[in-house]
């Protein structure tokens, strides 16, 4: 519409222009609509203080109006709310001596964003009527009032400085924000340039002129966007993508902008922006875990049915007592679907049952064979739960030894199909130990502990994130946390979605009574359970515990929890830490379990003539015909040149017809269907999809193999070489590539 140097003219005068009117009026955006501005303005004049009139420059005006380096005014933003809008401007005063207005509607965002200019205390007066009743209004270095009258005092010395602009027509829409619509190029000359900052910027109807036209992008070019909340209140009936290409408080938002554009599928040229490097694969999509079967019910009716007893614990489904009368088994169930607290527990980015539930079922296993006490609990592996899928797990008990002790094994593993691995997860001893104690701990009993700092318990579970132990709600039971020198106290609340009836003493709890040891310092060097030493349960039931935890060496701690009465619940002579690994929770019981497709060499089949290759129209032809059929068919899907969306849909649609009819012709019944690609799939290392429409075609056509098998096939070759084709056919692998003359097979690996 301009040429270079007539637009740097017009953007230099412009910039010229607004600083000689510096010093002689403000503006202020009021989250209004235009109509409720004009109506507050007409009230405004109708009886408020009589200024100086802004429309009869004074002498002085004149004489500061060429001066660039005039002190600069104030320029205000208020933000007002519609509601109560008469009240919050009537009364400021805006109006000349003469009743004429000293402030403008200059600019029209959006429905609700309106530019009032004029002079500085007119403008002044309304921030200040805005600030007394708490309306948000800020000061911008802005010191002039353009598209009012003030810029009347310039008319003469524009339209001589642009004089020479010389505009022509352009095939790009152009929407002026001067008349709020499209017009020709060729108007735009210094009476436009003019009238462009003298009168009320259109912004708004203009916004509305490109919705009406089918224009649905909008893109700001400007340091720090302003105009997209308009852009987006006009069009709120409209779908569109309004992007900023820059903001002050980033520097990645034109990529951002770039990626926003990209995703809603707007041609962006990555060139410019990205390096030439071969594409990289993608991570596999998550699965989306819909079920669509019924719950599973019990495993096997009533323990009862099934010549066992109840276990009467809810990680454990039965007991049964060997008949030498010298062993205990208690076999239970678990997975995160019957108790999804468990899921709250990952460490190194696996759920791992936490050490605190081996204790709790050692403990439920002593009380069945009358041993309270556990001496000793040594966790060998930790207990890594599948993704999907139960893990059946088993506690023994072994016959006593002849101080009294009996022996405590607990394995998992997950299935019960025989040769199903076993793993090893902790080995312990029991005892009969000593009654349970009831008299409160005095210490735990006055509470907050004396002479203890308090910490910040805020910190913890985020630093604990920080190190690979990841806790969900389950677990995030300390509330407050204290420590005097090496003791550590701390409060606990079990969270009340959790259900803790049955159990001795929650894991959950328990494991959440170790956290504390983290606060202020000690996450940096996670530790987990690996000894127990001298457990013993007092309490049952409890949901709350105030405990008390004492380092006795680098790696020891004792333990000791009481109720919020300081009546004990659980103590714990010694408990053994040991850091996190790398593989602490990535060693998963399932083995072996995750499978990749690699292509195989396979031999050749019997020799057989060439097979010679055709197209999809001569296949066409062939179908429509009454011919007899050969007895293989080998046809070349080519995709047509052009957009690779547009040509996907094509290959597919064409084909997929060809199919249809290929296999519902009953003349077709023994032969074979030969369908042939290039560059389809990547059966090597350092293979290269080229073919996207193709690509796509593997997909239908293995598709349609699963419905018919042995009649259709699909081959991707580096050559349509007939012989090989042959050779290939012969095979009888419904899926194959052809490379440099070797037969490739996908195969399913580990």
């Amino acid at each position: 519409a301009l040429s270079l140097d007539d637009a740097a003219k017009v953007v230099a005068l412009r910039a010229q222009a607004l600083r000689a009117l510096i010093g002689h009026g403000d503006m202020a955006s009021l989250a209004l609509p235009t109509d409720q501005v004009t109506e507050l303005l007409a009230a405004l004049a109708a009886g408020a203080a009589t200024p100086r009139d802004a429309d009869q420059p004074t002498n002085t005006d004149a004489d500061n109006a060429g001066n660039a380096n005039a002190a600069a005014a104030a320029a205000a933003a208020a933000a007002a709310a519609a509601d109560g809008a008469n009240a919050t401007l009537n009364g400021s005063s805006t109006n000349g001596h003469n009743g004429k207005p000293r402030a403008y509607i200059a600019t029209v965002n959006g429905p609700n964003a309106t530019v009032i200019a004029g002079d500085p205390d007119a403008i002044a007066a309304v921030v200040a009527h805005c600030k007394e009743r708490d309306i948000p209004a800020r000061v911008l270095p802005v010191g002039y009032a353009s598209h009012t009258p003030h810029v009347e005092a310039l008319r003469d010395e524009v339209h001589t400085a642009l004089d020479g602009v010389q505009p022509t027509t352009t095939d790009v829409a152009f929407y002026s924000t001067y008349t709020g619509d499209r017009i020709d190029t060729d108007t735009l000359t210094a009476d436009y340039w003019y009238d462009n900052l003298r009168h009320p910027i259109q912004f708004q109807t203009a916004t509305q002129a490109l919705l009406r036209d089918g224009h649905t992008t909008f893109i700001e070019v400007s340091p720090h966007p302003v105009l997209i909340q308009p852009i987006e209140d006009t069009a709120d009936q409209h779908e569109i993508v309004a992007l900023a290409t820059l903001r002050r408080d980033t520097t990645n938002q034109l990529a951002t902008a770039l990626a926003t554009a990209h995703t809603h599928g707007l041609p962006v040229d990555w060139t410019a922006l990205l390096p030439a490097a071969p594409p990289v694969e993608l991570p596999t999509y998550p699965f989306e875990h819909q079920r669509f079967w019924l719950p599973a019910g019990s495993r096997g009716g009533e323990p009862a049915e099934l010549g066992l007893s109840g276990a009467d614990h809810p990680l454990l489904g039965a007991t049964v007592e060997l008949a030498d009368g010298e062993g205990y088994l208690l076999t239970g169930w678990l997975s995160l679907h019957t108790h999804p607290w468990l899921a709250d527990s990952v460490v190194a980015a696996g759920t791992v049952v936490p050490a605190a539930t081996f204790v709790e079922l050692s403990l439920h296993a002593g009380s069945h064979v009358g041993y309270a006490r556990l001496d000793e609990l040594t966790v060998e592996t930790p207990l890594t739960f599948p993704e999907h899928g139960a893990v059946h797990i088993q506690i023994e008990v072994g016959e006593g030894d002849e101080n009294g002790r009996r022996p405590i094994t607990i394995h998992s593993r997950t299935g019960i199909s025989p040769g199903t691995e076993w793993t090893h997860h902790a080995t312990g001893r029991l005892s009969a130990g000593t009654a349970p104690g009831t008299g409160p701990d005095a210490e735990l009993a006055g509470w907050p502990p004396a002479d203890a700092d308090p910490l910040d318990a805020d910190r913890l579970y985020p630093d604990l994130s920080r190190t690979g132990r990841e806790y969900g709600p389950a677990f995030r039971a300390v509330r407050a946390v204290w420590r005097a020198g090496d003791t550590t106290y701390a409060e606990l609340h079990l969270p009340e979605e959790v259900d803790a009836e049955g159990y001795g003493i929650h894991p959950a709890l328990l494991d959440a009574a170790l956290h504390a040891l983290a606060v202020d310092g000690d996450a940096a060097l996670p530790q987990l359970p690996r000894a127990w030493t001298g457990v013993i349960l007092h309490a049952v039931d409890a949901r709350a515990l105030r405990v008390r935890i004492t380092r006795t060496g680098p790696d020891t701690v004792t333990l000791t929890a009481a109720d919020p009465a300081g009546a004990p619940v659980v103590t714990v002579d010694e408990l053994a830490l040991a850091p996190v690994t790398a593989g602490a929770g990535g060693a998963s019981p399932v083995r072996d379990s995750l499978h990749q497709v690699e292509w195989r060499p396979v031999n050749a089949g019997p020799a057989r003539e060439p097979l010679p290759v055709t197209d999809l129209a001569n296949l066409d032809a062939l179908l429509a015909g009454e011919a007899p059929p050969p007895e293989v068919v080998v046809v070349a899907a080519t995709a047509p040149a052009g957009d690779p969306v547009a040509a996907t849909h094509e290959l597919t649609e064409r084909v997929a017809a060809a199919l249809r009819d290929w296999l519902a012709d009953e003349r077709l019944h023994a032969s074979r269907l030969v369908v042939l690609t290039r560059g389809a799939v990547a059966a090597r290392p350092d293979d290269d999809v080229t073919d996207l429409p193709a690509a796509a075609l593997w997909g239908l056509v293995r598709s349609a193999q699963s419905e018919h098998p042995d009649r259709v096939t699909v081959i991707d070759a580096d050559e349509a070489d007939p012989r090989l084709v042959a050779a290939a056919v012969a095979t009888g692998e419904p899926q194959l590539a052809l490379r440099a003359g070797a037969l490739l097979a996908p195969r399913l690996t580990r």
